[in-house]
């Protein structure tokens, strides 16, 4: 993982406006929806939150685009893994061809719908 140094942001004298916050401060966030509509599956998460203010100096700093990105990455792999976390079952029951299955605890044998078969 990469280490990045945040330039010295002091505010300036000569600029009042920069020396006091805004009350309500703003954050750039993503919004990532994941559906799949076969399986009857919806998944949603928000990304880490970044300055918004790192939208105006974008296109001075390219560590500013890599954060942004990291913080979109991490959001793709989250919805990821709650996608096949849903998609293999183990959040709960499985449903396979129309019938229900339940994985037997510490076992590799399955029951589906009272009948009894080895898993490979």
């Amino acid at each position: 993982m990469a280490s990045f140094t945040l330039p010295n942001s002091s505010p300036s004298a000569s600029d009042p406006s920069s020396s006091t916050l805004s009350p309500s401060q703003q954050h750039l966030q993503f919004v990532l929806y994941l559906s799949d509509p076969a399986h009857a599956l919806v998944h949603t998460t928000v990304t880490q939150a970044v300055p918004g203010q790192w939208l105006e100096i974008w296109d001075q700093y390219d560590w500013v685009e890599d954060l942004v990105a990291e913080a979109l990455r991490v959001g793709v792999e989250v919805i990821g893994q709650e996608y096949v976390v849903a998609r293999m079952g183990w959040g709960g029951k499985n449903i396979e061809g129309g019938k229900e299955v339940k994985q037997a605890e510490g076992q590799g044998e399955r029951e589906v719908e009272g009948e009894k078969g080895e898993e490979s």
